[in-house]
């Protein structure tokens, strides 16, 4: 859990060059470190829009369990983030904020949305999840996040319950 502490505090930092050596180097073969990293900094520097993560904790960690040579922990946890926009974002314009909160929802479904007219921000939260993972290809646990509504990981998800490996969800 050190390192899975380790990556949060990184992550909530906004460190994400350094979050991304926390990562399974499986996700660096759907697109390279060095543009994933140039992607989270655009979207954390943008001048319309300030984020911040308030509070990444842990919720459980499942046991250890294995599929093939490697060994797998799923890890629910909680994220809350705070998006404060720029003046020329007024959410007190309704249809804005409507807009906007349906893009939100859109983008964090199951999430709690609320858009905060008062400070012109956005707060998210609700549960995350992400998978530890050390196999043959790294030493130490290494992460990567679980996106629920990512049709062909539910597809790969399904396959496997057929073939009898645990559900990892």
């Amino acid at each position: 859990t050190n390192r899975l502490k380790e990556y949060f505090v990184l992550s909530k930092n906004l460190e994400m060059d350094k979050a991304m050596d926390y990562m399974h180097p499986k996700l660096f073969t759907i697109a390279p470190k060095e543009q994933l990293v140039a992607a989270m900094d655009a979207a954390f520097n943008n001048p319309e829009m300030k984020i911040s993560f308030d509070s990444m904790a842990i919720v459980a960690i499942s046991p250890a369990f294995k599929s093939g040579a490697a060994t797998y922990r799923k890890v629910d946890y909680f994220m809350s983030m705070h998006i404060a926009l720029s003046d020329s974002l007024d959410l007190e314009n309704p249809e804005l904020a409507a807009a906007m909160q349906a893009s939100f929802q859109k983008g964090f479904p199951g999430k709690k949305i609320s858009v905060q007219t008062e400070t012109n921000s956005i707060h998210v939260a609700g549960k995350e999840l992400l998978f530890a993972i050390k196999d043959p290809q790294v030493t130490q646990w290494m992460f990567l996040g679980y996106d629920r509504k990512n049709q062909q990981l539910d597809e790969r998800r399904q396959l496997q319950q057929e073939e009898g490996v645990r559900d990892l969800r």
